[in-house]
């Protein structure tokens, strides 16, 4: 038996026609698709065929399976009339998410001729065919409509490793994530590139939470449901530690950085259920507003900005005059500090502050809504999201009600007078 080594690049053949057979094969444990194979005198039924993704992004193995007939001249895909040999796929990944052989290990088999072949379909050695199958079947959970999707147990080794490395951080401890991603590759047989971005979905579902997560794994979304499981069961039911830590901000304020546009409106939030019941069990809006010492610290940080817009537009007396109500006078008042517009007009500011996205929902008291109507365009309502990483402020004014997405959450009860 032959293995051919076919490639694809996106600029050859779109991206969605990819998409398309991932779906196929989840549905149907396997997926039919002709390949372009420039060896077709030498391609016999049953014959093996490997694809190896080219052009941007990390070059590895993201398809395999068999020839199911005879090529033959057909559309490419690209506009020519090219040799095609019909293939049944049993394993198929999108490679800008997965791949079923890593990076590293592809360029130990493959020659770099063979990386960089401008043709699909040549003859692999039967040393490299061996090696790939060797490397396959080392992770069974691929071969079976998978999606080369991470294991449990690989899952389970990352996010407890992400956690070390995070309490690590929040310790001020020091420590390498170079020798973390080495150890970890031990267990885990992937690319260091897949490695980096699991690492960033792991921060994406820390973020969502509005907890703290490494900041040097971005955030990335489109994250697996089985990884939204992982992490619930390795915060177990308390995230104190988590939230236990000092929440530093920046000493210099750049106000140019700092206030951005509100986000654009919202449906009805996450598709994946999975998010959707550990954002209920974590509820961020309810810790939030359950953190004395964030809100605090959140409020104090806004009256800096406001005293350090005023200094830069030259209104020292002004800055000198913007006062901390909240802490003065209490909670009542339906804000929290007292400032002046550019036009020297006084302005009421209510800060809401999470350590979260942009998009962490926030409560708003009765009285909060009540007096952003009545001051109308006077009232302010900041919005301080990603709190000690790189604080932003996005700013409402009043009225609320038709600028936000008001749930009414809680009921003021007493005795009906004539209980039955």
């Amino acid at each position: 038996m032959t293995a051919f080594l076919m490639t694809w690049k996106e600029t050859g053949w779109p991206h969605e026609n990819i998409v398309r057979m991932v779906a196929t094969l989840e549905a149907q444990g396997h997926v039919d698709e002709p390949w372009r194979i420039a060896a077709h005198k030498m391609a016999k039924v049953g014959d093996r065929a490997w694809v190896l993704r080219q052009g941007s992004g990390p070059k590895g193995i993201f398809g395999v399976g068999e020839i199911t007939g005879s090529p033959a001249k057909g559309e490419a895909g690209n506009g020519k009339i090219q040799w095609m040999a019909p293939v049944r796929f049993n394993a198929f990944v999108d490679p800008s998410q997965h791949l079923l052989i890593g990076e590293d290990a592809v360029a130990r088999i493959l020659r770099p001729n063979q990386l960089l072949s401008r043709a699909s379909g040549y003859p692999l050695d039967d040393e490299q065919s061996a090696a790939f199958e060797k490397l396959l079947a080392a992770r069974p959970t691929i071969e079976h409509g998978g999606a080369g999707d991470w294991t449990q147990a690989e899952l389970r080794a990352i996010v407890a490793d992400y956690f070390v490395m995070l309490e690590s951080e929040l310790a001020s401890r020091a420590y390498s994530k170079t020798e973390h991603r080495n150890a970890l590759r031990q267990t885990v047989h992937r690319s260091p590139g897949s490695i980096e971005r699991k690492h960033q979905n792991i921060s994406a579902v820390l973020q969502t939470l509005g907890l703290p997560w490494i900041y040097g794994y971005k955030p990335l979304p489109n994250f697996q449901k089985a990884l939204v499981d992982v992490i619930e069961a390795q915060l177990g039911g308390d995230v104190a530690r988590l939230e236990g830590t000092t929440t530093a901000t920046p000493s210099d304020i750049d106000l140019a950085a700092i206030f951005v546009a509100p986000p654009p409106p919202v449906g009805q939030g996450f598709k994946s259920g999975s998010i959707v019941r550990l954002i209920k069990k974590f509820d961020p809006a309810a810790r939030d507003a359950a953190n004395r010492r964030l809100g605090e610290a959140g409020e104090e940080f806004a009256l800096r900005v406001e005293r350090h817009r005023l200094i830069a537009i030259g209104r020292h007396d002004l800055a000198e005059k913007v006062a901390w109500v909240s802490q003065k006078i209490g909670d009542g008042l339906g804000y929290d500090i007292e400032s002046f517009a550019d036009d020297a007009s006084p302005t009421f500011i209510e800060v809401k502050t999470t350590k979260g996205p942009i998009t962490t929902p926030f409560f708003l008291s009765e009285n909060e809504r009540r007096v952003a109507a009545e001051k109308a365009s006077a009232f302010r309502l900041y919005r301080l999201f990603c709190f000690g990483s790189d604080p932003r402020i996005f700013s409402l004014t009043g009225p609320l009600d038709e600028r936000l997405s008001l749930e009414p959450v809680c009921y003021r009860v007493r005795i009906a007078r004539d209980p039955l």
